[in-house]
């Protein structure tokens, strides 16, 4: 059994034109009842407003499950990079951009992944919701949700293959 509580400041400036530098904070717990489960909690203030974040996990002998959720700055690239494509809406500027002309958008997602493993075959589904937040406060943002399934086959000590098919749609 564990309990940790944190407490983080820090000072956030992204150089941009659309938001002043500001003072964040977060505090945080970690609740690992036993060796199964795992909760982790934070909010706090960061320049865009309040800010949560929730990871809970439940690890069983075959069954793993996986449920979060963040408020986070993210630019294209980060995206690009964890869902191997992005479809951006380009007439709508983005929230601020930083002292390169780097796009960053406001993003809150949650997503929840399960995983099954028997024998040497791991099988995979997951969904996600994600809403990316523009300067204008208006109707323009963006949702984009989706679902991925995959296998993975252990073929060695060292060495898995793995096929992925993902699924997502822009509102």
């Amino acid at each position: 059994r564990q309990l940790d509580l944190r407490f983080t400041t820090g000072y956030e400036d992204y150089g941009s034109t659309y938001t002043a530098p500001d003072d964040g904070w977060a505090f945080g717990i970690k609740w690992v009842p036993n060796s199964r489960n795992t909760l982790d909690l934070d909010i706090g203030h960061r320049f865009f407003g309040t800010a949560y974040r929730l990871d809970y996990n439940h690890r069983g002998k075959r069954l793993n499950w996986n449920l979060s959720y963040d408020e986070d700055v993210t630019n294209q690239r980060n995206r690009i990079r964890e869902n191997g494509r992005d479809q951006t809406d380009t007439i709508t500027p983005p929230v601020f951009t930083d002292q390169n002309q780097t796009a960053l958008y406001l993003s809150r997602t949650g997503r929840s992944d399960i995983s099954y493993s028997y024998r040497k075959s791991t099988y995979n589904w997951g969904i996600y919701l994600e809403r990316r937040y523009y300067d204008d406060g208006g109707d323009e943002d963006v949702d984009s949700y989706g679902t991925n399934l995959s296998w993975g086959l252990r073929v060695g000590k060292k060495t898995t293959m793995n096929t992925n098919f993902s699924l997502g749609f822009f509102n």
